[in-house]
This record gives structure tokens, C-alpha cells and sequence, in this order.
């Protein structure tokens, strides 16, 4: 929780941090029980992935032809990290 907000932190495989909503844009399963998987962080929902930005890069269960994950987004907060601290600036 920051800020009233319930957030989600993870690594990603290129250790880049992301910290985002901890609902998934699509059916607002918590993301807290994601899992951390190369590039990003899957909702156990329904498989969607999002890398540290937010940015939907992995829809298994959509068609390749209905294709849209270049349109969802998840809220994310860019971060930086300095002296082990992981800071969080929101938008």
C-alpha cells in the first residue's frame, strides 16, 4: 500500500523493477498472485502479461487475428532505484 493504493513490485527477468495497480485491466483479478515469468509479471486469471511499464505483451487466449494487446495497459509508475531504495513516482 502507497498512498492508499494498492500496489504490486516486481523484477522483471532483465531485473527491471515495475510497480503497478495491483488489479488486472481486464477483469480486476488481483495481480499480487501473478506470476513473475520472463519479461513480466501473468495474471493467473486469464494469462495476460504485462512487462514493468504496464503494457499488455502476452494475450494467450486471444486469437492472432483479434490480437489487441498493443492497447491495454496496466496503471504502472516508473521507479528508479538508488541506495537499495526502489522509488516510485507517480504520474
Amino acid at each position: 500500500m502507497l498512498l492508499g493504493e494498492k500496489l504490486i513490485a516486481f523484477r522483471d527477468s532483465a531485473g527491471r523493477v515495475g510497480v503497478m495497480d495491483h488489479r488486472c485491466p481486464h477483469r480486476c483479478a488481483s495481480l499480487l498472485l501473478g506470476r513473475n515469468e520472463e519479461g513480466g509479471i501473468r495474471c493467473l486469471y486469464h494469462g495476460w502479461k504485462f512487462d514493468v511499464s504496464g503494457q499488455c505483451v502476452d494475450m494467450p487466449s486471444v486469437p492472432p487475428h483479434q490480437d489487441f494487446k498493443h492497447k491495454v495497459k496496466a496503471r504502472a509508475y516508473r521507479t528508479l532505484e538508488r541506495a537499495g531504495l526502489v522509488w516510485v513516482q507517480r504520474s
